[in-house]
């Protein structure tokens, strides 16, 4: 799980400054702060989508555990 939130990190790191850099280059107000958004929030959204995951997981083990009890 660790590596599949550093790679979608960086890859909302890398989105997010190629939309600022778009935005930088066609004058766009709007690109340029997405952009910024984007870099910034990505890798948090990234960060909350892969702990909720771990979190299911826990559970469905613990369900499992229960089950054969």
């Amino acid at each position: 799980m660790k590596y599949v939130f550093w790679v979608f990190a960086g890859l909302t790191v890398l989105f997010g400054l190629f939309t600022m850099a778009v935005g930088l280059f066609a004058a766009d107000v709007v690109g340029l702060f997405s952009g910024l958004l984007v870099t910034v929030l990505g890798p948090v959204l990234v960060r909350i989508y892969c702990e909720l995951l771990v979190v299911i997981f826990k559970i469905h083990e613990s369900l499992v555990a229960i089950k054969n009890k």
